[in-house]
């Protein structure tokens, strides 16, 4: 037996010390100790020797321990010197001499004791290796893969999707693919499709919701043991930390906007406070215990894992085209304390076609252990200048890989016109920003190629200039230099954050509900920060007090105190920011002459009415909503509709391709504008209109959103690569189908189009039935195959029909890449009716990623999960009654738990999305035709178990969602009650009786939306009803 990865996890939950070294002891009794990995190890004699070191008898703890004892010193073995004693290296490792080493021999004579060396196995580095990347301001946990010029395909538990390779700005030309992982998950794995390999990296702790991050953002190597003195820790709002006789104080907390309910929050000065163990615990542990976390520094005796230091050395407000720091100095490389292996430093140049060149190795660093290591050193006449990749080798084998970005004595320097900082201009005229100037502050000892010698400016409408440097010897480097400015980040409906530079304007009825407005200071501020909202017909301004988060870097408001300033005027907003730059007490000492007393001051300070205050127009918030449609003459694009007299601008996307970005327009007093060159003659045209206003620019949707509509026009778009995808769903032919290779770019093309309905896919409704009905199996694998969100896939899947069709296999079925368990777990459920599948690998492969269950309904069993079903019924109804929704949430979401879709963690998953998104079920289209068809559609439905489950379904429905603000309630009994209509009547098609008809189109559509909000659930009764639905058409497979 190997032992988990998660082994100190599992004792950790235990208060005391005693019952983690008893739990320990008990876990190694049958084990050889040389099972367990270094860190686990290393976490063990920590553990044991500040035992020993605080007990009174130190014999009595060793005695107790005797296979603890026998890992602390198989680990002895693994750190052992050559010239070193073995009791000594023992000793420095449990940090005790005296009484306590001399119970750890008694303890080890009693058998024999192993003295010789013993070498662990590492794992190698891994190409191409993915990592975690936090963006704490934006409470955003992000993917970051390392090769965009290649396919990935990401299991992140519940979320599964496919990375595709997409063209990059020539400033950000080799940065990584960032990827959020929008819901918390025990573990990610991510597989490179070039070359087949899987990374298989941790997230949340599986007996424990939390994860730890150090300065530079990247979790901690060692989530056992914290050696930084300031750390992030990712936990469930409400997580409380604690520390055996000392205080912990939480410097800073912020909502993490993309995973409800999950909060970030930053310690700092921990080794300063001389915590020894950290405890953190929840305040509703519904399935959680407290948890305790050693915290050493780095240079702790069992800290095996190598250190980058790095962050003094870089230069401010430059960044290479990988989006990395650009550093003048040499960054630094802390190698273990760990003398049996021997370790060595390869330095490649890394050129700008991607080619390595070995420059330099550095051997023989035993002396470095423990060190700081510089990387690039001084002595060499030619400067250090290029991207370089660092190689660390222990014993010659790959062990880590970092990425630098040098330039040796390079020192630029940026200005800002007398400020800190960039910010939009106050008065927002020519939405820009305002001035930013860079120059070479000294030339550098070394030669260094500038192609400038006078004060550069950065365009004011530009957030970035580029230019490239180089070395005597011609190695270069291509440096972006980013000013610091002023952001903001505004939570809307169904978009992800992110950070907005110039002024824009935002229609207001796309702010999210339970959102919020994130501002983000380059540089910390002294004072307070307030949004000055300016009602544009009456001129009144409300002045909203920001909170102030992250020491003066991070101001926050939320959405609901914006759209409550206003409730009851119908204009558009003006949101102004204004902040002090230093406190209240350092202003008035220097302002004290300008007020006649300090409460005069504080008045005037409090409503930002001082000298010192700066201002910055951040957005507009639209009010208009404008009724308008369009058509196309000659050339010119004409909108007809009530515009209310405002100047309109437009965002254009050709609908045989509404995958690319958009194309910006805008409209004349008359509304009308000339279409493009590149889209004339090139299909219909989705058209996006916002209000435009001097000074403001609209952000464009990365795709049409529900205000846009279709204008029509012949032709389709050509892209000039031959692709004839578009040709084919211009509607042009009407015998076209879409070839199957094409089929994953068209689901990707339909994902784009999802929120303009029947219009925008009607010309290629034929083409679309056509290719459908030839082959629905291999449009379900297509849609596997495509870079759809697992979350948005069944909801595109129900809307386009494919739910009506059965997905038998013609023959032997070869897909070259398959992205999401739950269609595999279809198609093997099929192929295994059909005997087109391998027996032991399907059956293998339906037990692993869909459950257990799904066998016993092959063999003709009638599992329905009302057992399960009650228990989450039981669950959510006690926590309305206390009025503890998130009680529920707690008790619902595991987030460890096995990704079976169709097990009791998916059931139990699937509730939890539709109570944490309960109010958006209210806007759901055509929900009560719905529901009437579901019920009458019920008296169709056949065996008994299947319908005493809809039963209790539709009785909790009509207890809990009596009211409309209820409808979620309902959504359980409609989810199953639409995939049994569709599957029983798709198994039909081939099976031995029919009885079912396919639901209309209308209904699909209802369905689809509110498979988009609990898109878990609906593959949970999808794929059940699939397997039960095949076996009622034609018999059980026996022999399961």
């Amino acid at each position: 037996m190997v032992f988990p990865a998660d082994f100190p996890s599992c004792l950790q939950r235990f208060s005391t010390a005693a019952e983690r070294l008893r739990a320990a002891d008990d876990a190694l009794a049958d084990h050889d100790p040389a099972e367990l990995s270094a860190a686990q190890l290393d976490w063990l004699s920590t553990e044991f020797g500040r035992a020993l070191a605080a007990a009174e008898t130190p014999a009595e703890v060793a005695g107790a321990h005797p296979n603890v004892v026998a890992a602390v010193l198989t680990n002895t073995r693994t750190q052992l010197a050559d010239s070193a004693s073995f009791w000594d290296t023992a000793a420095a490792q449990l940090q005790v001499d005296g009484e306590a080493l001399e119970a750890v021999r008694e303890v080890a004579s009693s058998g024999r004791v192993d003295t010789e060396p013993l070498e662990l196995p590492v794992a190698p580095y891994a190409e191409y290796r993915p990592w975690l990347e936090l963006d704490p301001e934006a409470g955003r946990l992000s993917l970051v893969l390392p090769d965009p010029s290649s396919a990935w395909s990401v299991d992140a538990g519940f979320d599964t999707f496919r990375i595709t390779p997409h063209a990059q700005p020539p400033e950000l030309r080799d940065a990584p693919s960032r990827v959020a992982l929008v819901q918390p998950t025990a573990r990610v794995t991510a597989t490179h499709a070039a070359s087949g390999t899987k990374h298989r990296l941790g997230v949340v702790a599986e007996d424990f919701p939390v994860l730890f991050f150090g300065p530079d953002c990247r979790p901690l190597p060692d989530q056992h043991r914290i050696t930084t003195a300031e750390v992030f820790v990712l936990a469930p709002t409400r997580t409380k930390f604690s520390a055996e006789g000392a205080a912990v104080e939480v410097a800073d907390e912020l909502r993490f906007t993309t995973w409800p309910e999950w909060s970030l929050f930053e310690l700092r000065d921990l080794a300063a406070a001389e915590i020894e163990t950290l405890t953190i615990a929840l305040d509703h542990p519904a399935s959680f215990t407290t948890r305790q976390v050693r915290v050493s520094t780095p240079q702790d005796p069992h800290s095996r894992l190598s250190e980058w230091r790095s962050a003094d050395n870089a230069i401010a407000d430059v960044r290479g085209t990988d989006g990395g720091r650009i550093y003048g100095s040499s960054p630094r490389l802390v190698l273990p304390v760990d003398p049996a292996p021997e370790w060595s430093v390869e330095l490649y140049y890394v050129d700008p076609l991607g080619e390595r060149e070995l420059v330099e190795q550095l051997l023989e660093l035993a002396e470095f252990q423990g060190q700081e290591l510089a990387l690039f050193a001084d002595a060499y006449e030619d400067a250090w200048v290029g991207r370089y990749e660092i190689d660390v080798l222990r014993n010659e084998t790959l062990v880590d890989r970092r990425t630098f970005n040098m330039a040796e004595g390079f020192d630029l320097h940026v200005t800002y016109n007398g400020a800190q900082f960039r910010h939009p201009d106050q008065a927002a005229d020519a939405n820009a920003y305002t001035k930013a100037y860079y120059s070479q502050r000294k030339a550098a000892e070394k030669y260094i190629d500038v192609p400038f010698d006078k004060t550069q400016s950065v365009p004011r409408d530009a957030e970035t200039a580029m230019f490239q440097i180089s070395n005597a010897v011609d190695y270069c480097l291509d440096v972006v230099v980013v000013p610091k400015a002023l952001k903001y980040s505004l939570d809307l409906r169904g978009e992800q954050p992110d950070w907005d530079t110039h002024p824009g304007t935002i229609p207001q009825g796309s702010l999210a509900r339970n959102g919020e407005l994130k501002v983000r200071f380059p540089v910390a501020i002294g004072g307070s920060a307030a949004l000055l909202l300016t009602h544009e017909v009456s001129r009144k301004v409300k002045v909203i007090q920001l909170k102030r988060r992250r020491h003066g870097r991070v101001f926050t408001v939320g959405n609901s105190a914006i759209q409550h300033a206003f409730p009851e005027a119908h204009a558009n907003l003006v949101a102004t920011l204004a902040w002090h730059p230093a406190s209240a007490a350092q202003t008035w000492s220097e302002l004290a002459d300008s007020f006649g007393s300090e409460l005069e001051f504080e008045k005037a300070w409090e409503a930002h009415a001082t000298p010192d205050v700066q201002l910055a127009t951040l957005l507009r918030l639209n009010e208009s909503e404008f009724e308008l449609s369009g058509r196309i003459v000659g050339d010119s694009l004409r909108l007809s509709g009530n515009a209310m007299g405002r100047r309109l601008t437009g965002f254009l996307w050709p609908v045989t391709r509404p995958d690319i970005a958009p194309w910006r327009v805008e409209f004349s007093a008359q509304l009308a504008t000339r279409v493009p060159e590149e889209l004339q003659e090139a299909g219909p045209l989705a058209v996006d209109v916002v209000e435009a206003q001097p000074g403001y620019q609209a952000k464009a949707p990365n795709r049409p959103s529900m205000r846009a509509f279709i204008v029509a026009q012949d032709g389709y778009f050509d892209d000039g690569q031959g692709d004839e995808l578009a040709y084919k769903l211009s509607g042009t032919n009407p015998r076209a189908t879409i070839a199957k290779h094409e089929q994953p770019a068209l689901w990707r093309h339909l994902f784009a189009l999802r929120n303009l309905g029947p219009a925008a896919t009607r010309p290629m409704a034929g083409v679309l039935r056509k290719t459908i009905d030839a082959d629905p199996r291999h449009m379900l694998e297509a849609l596997g195959r495509s870079n759809v969100r697992s979350g948005d896939q069944p909801a595109l899947a129900i809307a386009h029909g494919l739910a009506n069709y059965d997905f038998h296999s013609n023959g032997e079925r070869v897909a070259e890449f398959r992205a999401l368990p739950w269609i595999r777990v279809v198609e093997q459920l099929n192929d295994l009716v059909d005997g087109h599948a391998d027996w032991d690998d399907a059956t293998d492969f339906i037990r692993t990623a869909g459950g257990e269950v799904l066998l016993e309904l092959l063999r003709g069993g009638e599992d329905t999960g009302t057992a399960d079903t009650q228990q989450v019924m039981k669950e959510v109804l006690t926590a309305a009654k206390a009025n503890n929704t998130q009680q529920a949430l707690e008790a619902l979401y595991d987030v460890a738990a096995a990704r079976r879709v169709a097990d009791t963690s998916a059931l139990r998953h699937g509730w939890a999305e539709i109570l944490r998104r309960r109010k958006k079920f209210i806007d759901v289209s055509g929900f009560a035709e719905f529901r009437e068809e579901m019920m009458k559609q019920e008296a169709n439905v056949l065996g008994e178990e299947i319908r005493a489950h809809l039963h209790l379904l539709r009785r909790f429905a009509h207890t809990a969602g009596k009211r409309q603000k209820n409808q979620w309630a309902w959504v359980p009994y409609l989810s199953a009650m639409a995939a049994h209509i569709t599957r029983a009547g798709a198994a039909e098609l081939k099976g031995r009786v029919s009885y079912y008809v396919p639901l209309k189109p209308e209904h699909l559509t209802t369905w689809a939306e509110l498979a988009q909000l609990a898109p878990t659930l609906t593959i949970y009764d999808v794929v059940r009803e699939e397997a039960r639905q095949l076996v009622r058409a034609n018999g059980p497979v026996l022999g399961l």
